[in-house]
Order: structure tokens, then C-alpha cells, then sequence
């Protein structure tokens, strides 16, 4: 029951949200087998975040770290190495 309330809080609160008030770098990484958030989202995410990076997997769902664990540490390893430079 509290995760359900939360969940509605959280979904609530986002209609809200302002995403050209967000000026931090951002990388969206999305599956394309998701079929929980379809892709449609990502695409609406990117075109409202005036620094964004959007990025598709092929294999990805709405879970990589279960549909594709080696892909998901591999994206996280490059991202993390670029915000390095």
C-alpha cells in the first residue's frame, strides 16, 4: 500500500516537473524493448531537456541490469569515462 501511495505521489509530482528548467548534462539511455516506458517518452524526454543525450539499446527493457547486464555496465563505464574529460 505505501509503495502504491508513493508511486501515485511520484507520478503526480512529475506532471509538474519543468524540464527546461534542468541545465545539468543529461544521457538518457533507453531500451527499445521497453515496454513498460515505451521509447515514445525518451524521445519527448530529449526534446524538452535543453542538454540532453539520448541513446537506444536494442536488447534493453525496462530492466537492463536483468535483459542485459554486460550492455548496461558497458554504457555506464563509457558515460562515467567522457565525464571524466
Amino acid at each position: 500500500a505505501n509503495m502504491k501511495k508513493t508511486l501515485t505521489n511520484m507520478l503526480e509530482s512529475d506532471k509538474n516537473l519543468k524540464f527546461s528548467n534542468v541545465e545539468t548534462k543529461t544521457f538518457i539511455l533507453w531500451g527499445k524493448k521497453d515496454t513498460t516506458t515505451p521509447p515514445r517518452q525518451a524521445t519527448t524526454m530529449y526534446e524538452k531537456l535543453p542538454n540532453a543525450e539520448l541513446k537506444f539499446y536494442a536488447n534493453w527493457t525496462h530492466a537492463p541490469y536483468i535483459s542485459d547486464p554486460e550492455g548496461l555496465a558497458r554504457a555506464l563505464a563509457t558515460l562515467i569515462k567522457r565525464m571524466k574529460k
